[in-house]
């Protein structure tokens, strides 16, 4: 890696002046990272050093709530985690699934074969809800415990089950 030069004070409050443009009062590091990465990679490539920025984002006032002054690593690692995305918005960024495009009154009419007609009603099968039930199925949660079988009937409730049955049944 190329060492990169020392910029003079005068450039470091430029930088910081700049970076304190950017910063509101009541802003988020993290955020505001993620806002500005780029710009900042962006002077990492050029010429300025890591340790060069931290020491601009210090002196604009741009720290934790630490108050502590940044380092080139630091600085470095949190500019990594800004250019993530993030795992909620993640969902949000793909594109939605495209419509099934509308034939038109110039749309031209081809021939349907049964073959044809039988791979949608398979389809419009498979994707419907089962009769009777929830579309959503819906699961057990998970037990610790050791597995006990059912205990037998006692005489009483297999006389009562068989009551039930002649009555039901005849």
């Amino acid at each position: 890696m190329p060492i990169k030069r020392q910029p003079p004070e005068a450039e470091l409050d430029a930088l910081a002046e700049r970076f304190r443009a950017l910063w509101r009062q009541g802003d988020v590091v993290r955020p505001w990272l993620r806002k500005h990465h780029a710009m900042i990679r962006t002077l990492v490539h050029d010429d300025w050093s890591w340790a060069a920025v931290a020491e601009a984002l210090t002196r604009a006032g741009i720290t934790w709530r630490t108050e502590r002054a940044w380092s080139a690593e630091g600085l470095r690692r949190e500019i990594i985690r800004a250019s993530r995305p993030l795992k909620s918005r993640a969902w949000a960024t793909e594109p939605p699934a495209p419509a099934a495009p509308d034939p038109g009154p110039e749309a031209p009419d081809v021939p349907h074969t049964a073959a044809d007609s039988q791979a949608p009603a398979q389809a419009a099968a498979a994707l419907a809800p089962p009769p009777g039930g929830s579309p959503v199925p819906r699961f057990k949660p998970a037990s610790l415990k050791p597995y006990e079988p059912p205990r037998p009937p006692t005489a009483d409730e297999e006389k009562e089950r068989e009551a039930v049955h002649k009555k039901v049944y005849g």
